[in-house]
């Protein structure tokens, strides 16, 4: 499935750019950018669960993109077995983190944007 990984990856990263131009008096909306975020995260980690072959093993779902060919560099996604493990983990650590802190009061902008 192409795009997985890189949503993963990515919403998190671009709620947190959102969330930088937000101000911090808008709490609810700093809460929900995060919170839709961090869900994302975690059902694009559920999909790779569940698209992981464990018959199969070694890297599955990976991508590539060229960021400076003529040097051979590139960005690879790719997971493993232990890789789907800690994805999974991740999602649901970052996403009870989020709707663990729902009520925090104490300069919430910093904390989502660091959380994320």
């Amino acid at each position: 499935m192409t795009g997985l990984l890189e949503t993963i990856v990515g919403a998190p990263f671009v709620a947190a750019a959102i969330l930088l131009v937000v101000p911090p008096t808008q709490k609810t909306a700093l809460r929900v950018i995060s919170a839709i975020a961090a869900i994302i995260s975690l059902a694009g980690s559920i999909q790779v669960w569940r698209l992981y072959d464990l018959a199969q093993g070694g890297l599955q779902l990976g991508v590539s993109y060229p960021i400076i060919p003529d040097l051979g560099i590139h960005l690879k996604l790719a997971v493993d077995g232990w890789g789907v493990s800690l994805l999974l983990l991740t999602g649901l650590i970052i996403t009870g983190g989020v709707f663990a802190s729902w009520t925090l009061e104490d300069r919430p902008k910093e904390f989502f944007v660091f959380l994320l």
